[in-house]
């Protein structure tokens, strides 16, 4: 039997690996009032908020800025921290 966080582990890394396969399909467009605000091009310090229907895109999109999260401490949690492990995130 494997442990919860081998499992959370696992599952992140194939919702990961997925979210990555999925956005290449998208043509994705983003504008922001002040693009110093952006992530992919270095912002350090910004607060970002988002809605759970958006969780996979938006870490999928921002994968690998160095960007750090706040996730809650419950079994949907382990499997979002999973996820944004195998994503960059920190």
């Amino acid at each position: 039997m494997l442990s919860k966080e081998r499992t959370a582990n696992m599952i992140g890394w194939a919702v990961a690996s997925y979210g990555r396969a999925w956005i290449r399909t998208l043509k994705v467009h983003h504008s922001l009032a002040n693009e110093l605000d952006n992530p992919r091009t270095g912002a350090k310090g910004g607060l970002y908020c988002l809605w759970h229907e958006d969780l996979l895109m938006m870490s999928v999109f921002f994968a690998d800025c160095g960007i750090h999260t706040l996730i809650s401490k419950s079994t949907d949690g382990d499997y979002v921290t999973g996820m944004v492990d195998h994503l960059g995130f920190q």
